[in-house]
């Protein structure tokens, strides 16, 4: 005799404390499963708050080279695989083929490039939304592109819009270093029929600047979007507010470890907290720095709004926080094998680093502790431009596993 499903909803579920508890549930029987499966809001109650909290590192995307052709996108599963073993991407997304560039990710989202075309993939519903043409020059010389992507839970509930694929929003900065100019391109799945754009002209408001982008992918806070660059004048934060729509230049302060010849180029991260964090990482991979950005902004009338506001003028900001550093715990190498580490990406604290003979490792940045990734393409040497590292929501990931099971 089967129980009533409100005494299993109401009794039984909200009794579980952990996960493996919560499958071993989905597996007593079809209708407990359906249960769970059907009820997204229900199984997040059961998870624990620290998992619905924050999402799981999956792994990453990155281009695998061939002898013969281009690059193949592929995924490179963590330390610990969710997602299985190594695999094209088309095993995650069909019809997406061996011409896709990965781009940037977000709470499960994957920003991917086809030739001229973007389109945002959601690994586990295994689907794919085109997006309208940008008309971007994607080989232009002279210029960097940084892209960022938003999910439901970075955006206000206003613009969210019910379909059968997530909430999203695309951000691509496109930035030109002679004279330096930037223009944001802006969209979002909530019903627009195109991009929104604003530009700057920074040399126009006395910041001639050459710029190297450091990082392609943004750091996502608060729903705001931060790209990292740095020039002969200093070091540089772009951030585009989604809440106000305006784009802001702002100059770092405190960079102590910028330049410093023992460690590798700074990583720009979020906190657990939402705050802004430099990440160094010492060249012999014994060591991570964590330091809070620090930045004000002032005198910037090289503001336009997407919005056509008026500009931000005579804005101070500052982030303060405690810095710290964690001691990391390499693995061993043979003797007289001279190892130099740089750090390649960041994800939910855990640190993408690659050693100077090509080998991959994970580092969790809370204990300290380094892994190698064996299932990783050996004989290239990876870049931050190449890694996109994926995060999963557990409630998300849970579902899509037991709706795939066998009745």
């Amino acid at each position: 005799m089967s129980l009533p499903d409100d005494l299993v909803v109401l009794e039984i579920f909200p009794r579980v404390k952990d996960v493996v508890t919560l499958f071993r549930c989905a597996a007593v029987c079809k209708q407990w499963r359906d249960l769970l499966v059907s009820k997204p809001s229900l199984l997040r109650r059961c998870f624990p708050e620290e998992a619905c909290r924050s999402c799981p590192f999956a792994g990453f995307f990155t281009q695998q080279r061939r002898r013969k052709g281009l690059p193949a996108p592929c995924f490179v599963p963590g330390a610990r695989p969710v997602l299985g073993p190594r695999g094209p991407l088309s095993s995650f997304v069909p019809g997406m083929g061996n011409l896709a560039v990965p781009l940037t990710s977000r709470h499960g989202l994957l920003l991917v490039r086809v030739g001229g075309l973007l389109i945002v993939c959601d690994p586990l519903a295994r689907t794919f939304k085109p997006l309208p043409d940008l008309g971007h020059n994607w080989g232009r010389p002279g210029c960097f592109t940084g892209y960022a992507m938003l999910t439901a839970a970075d955006c206000p509930s206003s613009e969210r819009n019910d379909q059968q694929f997530p909430f999203f929003k695309v951000m691509i900065i496109v930035v030109a270093q002679e004279p330096m100019h930037y223009d944001l391109y802006t969209y979002s799945s909530s019903g627009e029929l195109g991009w929104k754009v604003c530009s700057s002209n920074a040399a126009e408001a006395g910041h001639a600047i050459q710029v190297t982008l450091f990082q392609h992918n943004a750091a996502i806070s608060h729903g705001d979007a931060y790209w990292f660059f740095r020039s002969t004048s200093g070091s540089y934060i772009i951030c585009s507010s989604t809440k106000t729509g305006q784009v802001i230049t702002a100059m770092v302060v405190d960079t102590r470890l910028l330049g410093d010849p023992t460690y590798d180029e700074p990583f720009l991260s979020i906190d657990a907290d939402g705050r802004l964090a430099f990440l160094f990482l010492r060249i012999d991979g014994t060591r991570l720095d964590i330091y809070f950005v620090r930045f004000f902004l002032v005198n910037l009338d090289l503001v336009q709004s997407c919005d056509n506001s008026e500009s931000i003028k005579r804005v101070w900001r500052k982030y303060n926080g405690t810095n710290s550093h964690i001691m990391l715990q390499p693995p061993s190498q043979r003797i007289g094998q001279e190892v130099v580490y740089e750090c390649l990406g960041e994800k939910n604290a855990m640190l993408i680093i690659m050693d100077n003979h090509k080998r991959i490792y994970i580092a969790d940045i809370k204990t300290g502790v380094m892994q190698e990734i064996t299932d990783c393409p050996r004989g290239h040497g990876l870049s931050r431009r190449e890694i996109v590292p994926l995060e999963m929501d557990w409630p998300a990931l849970f579902i899509s596993r037991l709706g795939g099971v066998a009745t």
